[in-house]
């Protein structure tokens, strides 16, 4: 069965180049393209979200806070999973 990611793939090939042969179609569809090019998206289920933030924190206020954790973690600020809950809405951690 052809997945949603390989019909993209051949879309985005075909928009450039307007025609493929079969060694091409067949490289193409065996992962033969950049998928990092490919959009990319996340949800989180709101399950999970009221897991972790109580029902006062705005949709913007979530995002800003995983925005600045993922910061922290790329940057090394944030090496270990322990943290304390009363830091994460500061902006002075």
């Amino acid at each position: 069965m052809v997945k949603s990611y390989q019909v993209a793939a051949v879309r985005k090939y075909l928009d450039e180049y307007k025609s493929i042969g079969k060694a091409k179609l067949m490289d193409v569809l065996m992962d033969g393209f950049n998928v990092k090019t490919m959009p990319k998206s996340i949800t989180i289920p709101e399950p999970k979200l009221k897991k972790y933030f109580s029902s006062n924190y705005t949709i913007k206020d979530m995002e800003k806070i995983i925005y600045r954790l993922l910061e922290w973690v790329y940057s090394g600020i944030l090496t270990s999973l322990s943290l304390s809950y009363s830091c994460i809405p500061s902006s002075s951690c």
